[in-house]
């Protein structure tokens, strides 16, 4: 399963690992990285707010994109809290 990370996240899986396509989104994210999440037809999202920063301004995935969304974090709060989630 291809992991990607955002920028804060940068590091918590080596770079050149087989399974890194590097850090996503808008702030640091590579265009093969943001490719991979605009192709996938699951996401899961783990300890991360899923901002505009990591969403490129919610643009990918979008609201309306069709994909499942998943997002795991500590901070109830967070979950579903900028882009719905599927199951959170």
């Amino acid at each position: 399963i291809p992991v990607g990370t955002s920028i804060n996240g940068k590091g918590a899986l080596a770079e050149d690992h087989p399974w890194s396509i590097g850090v996503i989104g808008g702030n640091g994210g590579k265009p093969q990285a943001n490719a991979v999440i605009a192709e996938a037809d699951t996401i899961l999202y783990v300890g991360t707010r899923v901002n505009s920063l990591i969403t490129l301004s919610l643009t990918t995935p979008g609201h309306e994109s069709g994909k499942t969304i998943l997002q795991i974090d500590a901070d109830p709060i967070q979950l579903g809290n900028n882009l719905a989630a599927d199951l959170a």
